[in-house]
C-alpha cells in the first residue's frame, strides 16, 4: 500500500509492507508544490495520483510505472487551482480555482487525462462544501451532472 506525505520538499510516497510492517520511502514527486491535503489526490483504484505543481498547474503520475509524470494539467486562468479531482473511471479531472469578477475567465474546467487537454470549461462563480465535487459522473461515466442551482445536466459524450 503506498501513501503519500505532504512535506516541506514536496510530495513523498511511501510503500507500507504488510509483511515486515516497515515502511519505505519511494520517491518524491519532483515540481510538486503541495501546502494541504487538497493538493494532492488518488483515483479511485490508485493507480494514479495527482498533485499541484510549481507552475501552479497540476501534475498527474502513473503509480503504476515508478509514479512516472504522464501529463501537466495547463496552467490555470487566474493565480492557481484551488480544488480538482478525478472522474470515477479517471478519464477526466475537474478543475476548480477562484473567480475573476473583473477578467470574468472560466475557473471550472474538465480535463481529458487521456487526451491531455481541457475538454469543457466554464464559470462557477461560488463555491462552498454543498456545491462541491461540482460534477457528479455515474459510476460508467455516461453521464455528469454539474453540481449548480439549475442542476445543469451534461451528458458526456462516448469516448470523449
Amino acid at each position: 500500500m503506498d501513501i503519500a506525505a505532504v512535506c516541506k520538499n514536496g510530495v513523498e510516497i511511501y510503500r507500507f509492507d504488510f509483511v515486515s510492517k516497515s515502511l519505505k520511502k519511494l520517491i518524491t514527486l519532483e515540481g510538486s508544490h503541495v501546502t494541504n491535503a487538497e493538493g494532492f489526490h488518488w483515483n479511485a483504484d490508485g493507480t494514479l495520483c495527482a498533485c499541484m505543481n510549481n507552475d501552479n498547474g497540476i501534475t498527474v503520475y502513473d503509480a503504476t510505472k515508478d509514479y512516472k509524470e504522464i501529463i501537466m494539467v495547463a496552467k490555470p486562468n487566474s493565480k492557481g487551482f484551488k480544488n480538482f479531482y478525478f472522474s470515477p473511471l479517471s478519464n477526466y479531472m475537474v478543475t476548480f480555482e477562484r473567480y475573476d469578477a473583473k477578467r470574468e475567465l472560466p475557473n471550472l474546467a474538465l480535463w481529458s487525462v487521456a487526451g491531455r487537454c481541457k475538454a469543457v470549461e466554464s464559470r462557477m462563480k461560488r463555491m462552498n462544501k454543498h456545491l462541491w465535487p461540482a460534477m457528479k459522473w455515474t459510476d460508467d461515466e455516461a453521464y455528469c451532472v454539474r453540481i449548480l442551482p439549475d442542476a445543469d445536466i451534461v451528458r458526456l459524450m462516448e469516448g470523449a
